[in-house]
């Protein structure tokens, strides 16, 4: 890290990817519906958005894994069903 920023962060999550990869983009909104289905088994609320964000934010990890299993296997839209390779950035309007 270069010295300039030293001190403005405590941590950092590594990933790969890039946005130039057009399966990475939910265009077409299915990847958010997925999502809220997800998050709909998982016992969240789906409204008001504010619950809906608080709910999976805090929720244990282990429920919302199982709520991603059950989704995969449910024979819903096979949008998430490709080994972890998932849509990471949503549009919006």
């Amino acid at each position: 890290m270069a010295v300039t920023p030293k001190g403005l962060f405590h941590a950092a999550i590594g990933e790969s990817g890039s946005v130039l990869a057009e399966w990475a983009i939910d265009r077409d909104g299915r990847g958010k519906a997925a999502s809220l289905t997800i998050a709909e088994y998982a016992g969240c609320p789906l409204e008001p958005y504010e619950n809906l964000l608080e709910c999976v934010r805090t929720v244990d990890s282990q429920v919302l894994c199982e709520a991603y299993k059950r989704y995969s296997v449910s024979g819903s839209d096979a949008i998430l069903k490709t080994e972890g390779i998932t849509p990471i950035l949503f549009t919006t309007g």
